[in-house]
């Protein structure tokens, strides 16, 4: 009884999901901007909130962080949009313990999915 609750919850939670398109920006890519800080220096991270879309470039070899709000027992889905680019997406608990990995090796266009259920209450990381 408890997992197919649970079931329609996600069902429902995963249309006002949070999305991200990430685009790869390289030297020789038409998207690449000469004034951004260098690959070393990773951005200060980004609070994603329910439903709202992100659109940002990405470096190669850089790591952007987002950061989500969940309260115990809370269902999330994120989808990444890759144009270009495979990515993987790494997501961290607030204690800062890894929880998962995600990546779909050699696909570079397409949809990374992440989905997962809180334990806990807290700020978690997903670095891209």
């Amino acid at each position: 009884m408890k997992i197919s609750r649970l079931t329609k919850v996600a069902i429902r939670l995963a249309i006002a999901s949070s999305f991200l398109v990430l685009s790869l920006c390289g030297e020789n890519s038409s998207l690449a901007n000469p004034l951004k800080s260098s690959r070393n220096q990773d951005p200060a991270p980004q609070i994603l909130k329910q439903g709202e879309k992100q659109e940002s470039e990405i470096q190669p070899g850089a790591v952007q962080t987002y950061l989500l709000l969940l309260g115990g027992q809370e269902y999330f889905e994120l989808l990444v949009e890759q144009r270009n680019a495979n990515v993987m997406l790494t997501l961290v608990g607030p204690d800062g313990t890894q929880l998962t990995k995600i990546n779909q090796e050699g696909s570079r266009l397409g949809l990374e999915r992440l989905y997962w259920i809180a334990n806990s209450p807290g700020n978690y990381q997903i670095q891209v």
